[in-house]
C-alpha cells in the first residue's frame, strides 16, 4: 500500500445524516453515517475529475485485515479506494479485488499488509463527472478474513441438494436451479431449525422478477467470494413482488445471525427497510413461509424474531421491523397449512433467457473482457 497524497480537487462526500450499527456484522460506523452512502456530483473546476471522501470511520472494535463494501455503480469510471489510519501514517490500500455485475451492482475487496485496527476513509473518484449521484455504498466492513469465512469454504465440490420427496411446499418457490445459482464451495452442515429470523437484505428493491433475480445472484456471489461463506446466507428470500426464492437448502445451517446460525431459518426481504416500505405482496408471502415455518419447525410464538432482537443492529429496517408484532399474530394466531420439508421446487416463471449468462456475464466484466 500506499501513504496518501493530499487531494487538490474539490472534497466532500456521500450524504449521511444519522450514526447508527448496521446488519450485525463487522459494519464501519462513519462518524455521522447513515447507509446507503451516496456520492453526489459537486461544482468543480472546469475538467477536473470530481472527488469525494467519507469522513474518518470509528475505531473497528476487532482487529481487521480485510476490507469490503457493496453498492451500486452506475458508472463504471468511478475510482474507490480506502484509506487506513490519519494524519502522517494515513495509507492507501492497492490492487483491490472488484467485481462489478452488468445492472451495476458491485463488491470489493482491499486486504492490508498486516492486521489493524486503524480507522478507514473512503476516496470516490469521478473521471468524467455527469452531474448525477454516481455510487452508493449499501454496507461497508472491515474482518478478519480467517475469522469471518465460513468454515470449509476453502474445500470446492460438485452442488447436490438435499434429497426431496414428491411433496411440495404451500406455496410456490423459484429454485436454485430457476435462478442459476452456482453451487457451495464446500459441504453443508446438517441442521434441524426450531426457530426463524426475519432480514432484509439492505441491498437493491427489485423492480420486476428479472431484477429480483439478478440481485439474488449478486447476493449469492458475494457472500461467496467476497465474504468467503459456502453459499448465501439466507434459506428464503422474498421479492417486493412477492416471490419466494430458494436460498439455502432448509435443512442446512445457514449464515444470517452470527453466533445463532444453528437450529435458525433465515428469511430475508430484497431491500433497503430502512429506506423502503415492504410491500403487500411480500408481507404476504412472508405470512405464507412463516406459517410453514411454524409447523415444518414446530416452532412458537418466541421462536420467532427479527435480527435486531439477536443483535444491535439496523436490520431488518424500521420500516419491516414496524410490522413484526402482527406478522407474530398472523402466523400464530392463525391456523397455518400444513407444510413438510420434502417440497418438489416450483417455480412462478422462467428466467428470462438475458439472464441465463448473468453470472457468467459479471465474471466477464470483472476481468475486463
Amino acid at each position: 500500500m500506499k501513504f496518501l497524497r493530499p487531494v487538490t480537487a474539490a472534497l466532500l462526500l456521500l450524504s449521511m445524516p444519522v450514526l447508527y450499527v448496521y446488519c450485525g456484522e463487522p459494519i464501519l460506523i462513519f462518524k455521522g453515517a447513515k447507509y446507503p452512502l451516496k456520492a453526489h456530483a459537486l461544482p468543480r473546476s472546469p475538467g477536473a475529475p470530481a472527488v469525494y471522501e467519507t469522513p474518518m470511520s470509528e475505531i473497528p472494535a476487532e482487529a481487521y485485515d480485510t476490507v469490503i463494501m457493496q453498492g451500486m455503480m452506475p458508472d463504471p469510471s468511478v475510482t474507490i479506494q480506502v484509506v487506513t489510519g490519519e494524519g502522517a501514517s494515513a495509507r492507501e490500500l492497492e490492487k483491490p479485488v472488484i467485481k462489478r455485475f452488468p445492472n451495476g451492482r458491485f463488491w470489493l475487496k482491499f486486504r492490508t499488509d498486516a492486521s489493524t485496527r486503524e480507522p478507514v476513509r473512503i476516496k470516490v473518484t469521478q473521471k468524467t463527472p455527469s452531474g448525477a449521484s454516481f455510487l452508493s455504498v449499501y454496507e461497508a466492513e472491515a474482518f478478519s478474513e480467517a475469522a469471518e469465512a465460513e468454515e470449509g469454504a476453502g474445500e470446492p465440490r460438485e452442488y447436490a441438494a438435499v434429497p426431496y420427496s414428491d411433496k411440495s411446499l404451500p406455496f410456490p418457490l423459484v429454485a436454485r436451479t430457476t435462478w442459476k445459482a452456482k453451487p457451495p464451495k464446500a459441504s453443508y452442515t446438517a441442521d434441524s431449525p426450531v426457530r426463524f429470523t426475519l432480514h432484509h437484505t439492505a441491498g437493491e428493491f427489485p423492480a420486476s422478477y428479472s431484477a429480483a433475480v439478478a440481485e439474488i445472484q449478486f447476493i449469492q456471489d458475494y457472500h461467496q467470494s467476497a465474504k468467503k461463506w459456502i453459499d448465501i446466507g439466507y434459506h428464503f428470500l422474498i421479492s417486493p413482488q412477492g416471490d419466494i426464492f430458494e436460498g439455502r437448502p432448509a435443512t442446512v445451517v445457514g449464515a444470517h445471525v452470527l453466533n445463532h446460525n444453528s437450529g435458525n431459518t433465515g428469511v430475508s426481504f430484497m431491500g433497503n427497510y430502512t429506506e423502503e416500505t415492504p410491500t403487500k405482496a411480500a408481507l404476504e408471502a412472508f405470512l405464507k413461509v412463516g406459517r410453514h415455518l411454524r409447523t415444518a419447525n414446530n416452532a412458537g410464538s418466541k421462536d420467532f424474531k427479527a435480527h435486531r432482537d439477536w443483535a444491535a443492529t439496523e436490520c431488518p429496517g424500521d420500516k419491516l421491523y414496524a410490522r413484526v408484532g402482527d406478522l407474530r399474530t398472523q402466523i400464530f394466531d392463525k391456523e397455518p397449512a400444513l407444510s413438510v420439508y420434502s417440497p418438489v421446487f416450483q417455480a412462478p416463471a422462467a428466467v428470462p433467457p438475458g439472464l441465463k449468462a448473468y453470472s457468467e456475464l459479471a465474471e466477464a466484466v470483472s476481468a475486463g473482457k
